[in-house]
This record gives C-alpha cells, sequence and structure tokens, in this order.
C-alpha cells in the first residue's frame, strides 16, 4: 500500500469552517438591505401613478375628480364629482402619508399651488410635488 497518497476533498473542520463564515456574510448584508427603502419608493411611484391616473380621469369624463388621503390608516382614494369611489389603495405596512386633498378640474388642473406629499416609514421618508396649474408629479 502506498503512504504517499494525497487526499482529494475537504476535511469535516475546513467544510464547518467555510458553512459558519458563509454564515455571517449572509447576515451582514440581509441586515444592511435596502428593503424598506425600495418598498417606500416603490410606494411613492404607485401614488404618483394615481395621481396621474386621477389628473386623466379628470380630462378625459370633463369633471372634478379628487385624490385624498385618509387619516385613519393612511389609505387613500380617488373620487369622482359625485362622491363615487373609483379607486382605493391601501398603503404598504408601516408607511404614513401627509393629509392631502387634491381636486383636478376637467381641464386636468389642480389649481395654483403645488401640493407636497411626504411618505414615511420607520427610518426613511421620501416626498413628491404635484405641480399647481399643470398637475404634474415630480419626485423630490
Amino acid at each position: 500500500m502506498p503512504t504517499n497518497v494525497k487526499s482529494c476533498g475537504f476535511t469535516l473542520i475546513e467544510l464547518v469552517l467555510i458553512i459558519v463564515i458563509v454564515g455571517i456574510l449572509t447576515v451582514i448584508v440581509s441586515a444592511k438591505w435596502p428593503g424598506e427603502a425600495i418598498a417606500l419608493q416603490s410606494y411613492r411611484e404607485n401614488l404618483a401613478a394615481d395621481i396621474n391616473l386621477a389628473r386623466s380621469m379628470a380630462i378625459s369624463r370633463s369633471e372634478t375628480i379628487t385624490i385624498k388621503n385618509s387619516t385613519i390608516n393612511g389609505s387613500y382614494t380617488i373620487v369622482d364629482s359625485q362622491g363615487l369611489q373609483l379607486i382605493y389603495h391601501v398603503p404598504f405596512n408601516g408607511v404614513t402619508i401627509n393629509s392631502f386633498n387634491i381636486e383636478f378640474d376637467s381641464y386636468g388642473n389642480p389649481g395654483e399651488s403645488d401640493y407636497d406629499v411626504t411618505l414615511v416609514s420607520e427610518e426613511n421618508s421620501t416626498a413628491l410635488r404635484i405641480v399647481g396649474v399643470s398637475g404634474m408629479v415630480q419626485f423630490l
């Protein structure tokens, strides 16, 4: 029997050490992952799309369309001039929105002044602005 045979593979100690290192790196990366910030930005984009939808509905229906939020759970609704709820949107968990009530007239005009809407989660915040007269949405 040859005595100078080199073995191929890992020892049990080497394998356990690699698993421990990979586990530690996974915990570090997952703790720093920007999941909440991404969810907040996604919700801001959804809100901006719904604001643009409300403006388009006002123009296409030739009536006043209102988008406003509820102070109860941070949700927001789009309603027509008769008060009929067209869209109801519930925010992601932990996201709150400052109070807003924007009425688009039949020309898609929200009025003379700008409206700032702030979205806040536990550690992050973001905002958007509805520009007066034009009704265009800007991310701040």
